[in-house]
C-alpha cells in the first residue's frame, strides 16, 4: 500500500506544556494515537510529518486536540470549533488554534495567575514594611527555562481584592483574559501602599499641595530593594526595556518620577490619570523627564475627572515628547475615554490596552 507524505504545522497562542494530537477522519478520530501527536519546534510552534495511505478518500476532516476531546480545540471566545476540512491531497496545511479547552471548560479561569505573597516586606528608606504580591503567570511552573518581563504596580490593595473600599481593577481576570490570548510573557509585581501614609509616600517631591514628600524614598526602596529580590528569586529578564513600573492618581503621579529618577532601570511607564494638581507649575516641573534610552509610556485620562486632568495630559503628552536627545527615544501613547472617572473600576478596564501596547506590540 503507497502513502502520501505530508506535514500538518500548527500555531497556537496557547502553549502551556500539554501534548498536541491531530485526530480525524484518516485515524478514526483518535485524540490520543501517539502516531499523530505532534512536535513541538519553537515556542507557539508545532509540526507533524505522516504518511497518509494514498487510498485515503477526500475530503477528509480533522481537529486538534490536547490528549482527549475535553481538551479540543474552540475560539477565542470559547465556542466550539467546525471541523477542519482538506478537499484534496497537499504537501503541507498550516493552521492556527487562539485555545484549548481544559478538562471541558473554556472560561478563563485556567489562566488565572499564580499569586505569591511576602508580607512584612522591609523598605528601609522609610521605614515601614508592607506586603508585595507577585502575580506569575498561569504556566510559569511549566516551562522551566523561560524568562518573563515584569510590571511592578503600586497601590496593590486596590488591584483585585474585591473588599477594597473604592472597587479594583480586577487585575487577575484581566491577567487571564491576556494570557488566554497569548500574552502570558510578564510578571506583575503588586505593591501595597503604606496605608495612612500613602499619600507622603507618593509625594515626589516637597513643596506641593500636601506637604512632606517621601516619594524619593519609596522609589529608591523599589529599585534597590523589591527589584534585586524579584530579579533574584524568579526568572526575570532584569534589562530596562523589560521592566515597567505604573499606577493610577497619587501611584500614577509617583510612576512619572520613576521614569524621572531612574530612566536606567524602567523602561515602560503607565499612567492613570496621575495626580498632577498636587505639584505646582507641574507643566514646567514635568519637563525634568530626559532620558537618552528608548521608552514607552501610555497614559490614559477620563473626560470626567477634574477640569485639569486632560489640560494636564495633554501638556504632559507633548513635554515628554518634545525632548530632544538627536532622535526619538520616547514613544507617548495617550488614550483618552470623554465617559472615564476617576474610579478603580475604570483604570482596571484599561490596563489590557495598556499591558498590551507597553509590553506586546
Amino acid at each position: 500500500m503507497s502513502s502520501t507524505n505530508m506535514a500538518f504545522r500548527l500555531t497556537t497562542l496557547e502553549d502551556d506544556g500539554r501534548e498536541i494530537y491531530v485526530s480525524g477522519s484518516f485515524n478514526n478520530w483518535d485524540p490520543t494515537d501517539p502516531r499523530y501527536r505532534m512536535k513541538k519546534i519553537a515556542e507557539g510552534k508545532y509540526e507533524l510529518k505522516v504518511s497518509l495511505p494514498s487510498e485515503i478518500s477526500y475530503p477528509i476532516e480533522y481537529k486538534y486536540a490536547k490528549g482527549n476531546w475535553e481538551n479540543e480545540e474552540i475560539t477565542r471566545t470559547g465556542q466550539k470549533t467546525k471541523n477542519r476540512t482538506l478537499t484534496k491531497r497537499v504537501r503541507s496545511v498550516s493552521d492556527k488554534v487562539a485555545r484549548f479547552r481544559y478538562n471541558g471548560n473554556s472560561d478563563y479561569n485556567r489562566f488565572l495567575p499564580i499569586i505569591e505573597i511576602v508580607n512584612d516586606f522591609l523598605f528601609p528608606s522609610l521605614p515601614s514594611k508592607r506586603a508585595i504580591q507577585i502575580l506569575l503567570p498561569y504556566n510559569y511552573y511549566i516551562n522551566p527555562d523561560k524568562r518573563y518581563k515584569v510590571l511592578y504596580l503600586n497601590d496593590g490593595q486596590n488591584l483585585w481584592d474585591k473588599s477594597a473600599p473604592f472597587g479594583n481593577w480586577s487585575l487577575d481576570q484581566k491577567i487571564a483574559q491576556l494570557s488566554a490570548g497569548g500574552k502570558n510573557n510578564v510578571i506583575v509585581v503588586a505593591i501595597d501602599h503604606g496605608g495612612q501614609e500613602r499619600i507622603k509616600e507618593f509625594t515626589p517631591i516637597n513643596g506641593t499641595r500636601v506637604g512632606k514628600a517621601d516619594g524619593q524614598k519609596y522609589l529608591r526602596d523599589i529599585v534597590n530593594c523589591v527589584k534585586p529580590y524579584i530579579d533574584s528569586k524568579y526568572r526575570t529578564l532584569p534589562q530596562r526595556e523589560n521592566t515597567g513600573i505604573g499606577g493610577s492618581s497619587m501611584g500614577g503621579l509617583i510612576s512619572i518620577y520613576a521614569g524621572i529618577m531612574f530612566p536606567d532601570i524602567f523602561g515602560k511607564l503607565m499612567i492613570f490619570s496621575p495626580s498632577l494638581w498636587i505639584i505646582q507649575n507641574s507643566h514646567i516641573e514635568t519637563l525634568r523627564f530626559f532620558t537618552p534610552f528608548q521608552t514607552k509610556i501610555y497614559l490614559y485620562a477620563g473626560g470626567k475627572e477634574s477640569a485639569s486632568m486632560l489640560p494636564s495630559m495633554r501638556r504632559l503628552k507633548h513635554n515628554l515628547e518634545a525632548q530632544d536627545f538627536f532622535q526619538k527615544v520616547i514613544d507617548v501613547k495617550l488614550t483618552i475615554d470623554p465617559k472615564g472617572r476617576h474610579t478603580e473600576t475604570k483604570w482596571g478596564k484599561e490596563v489590557v490596552s495598556a499591558v498590551t501596547w507597553l509590553f506586546y506590540s
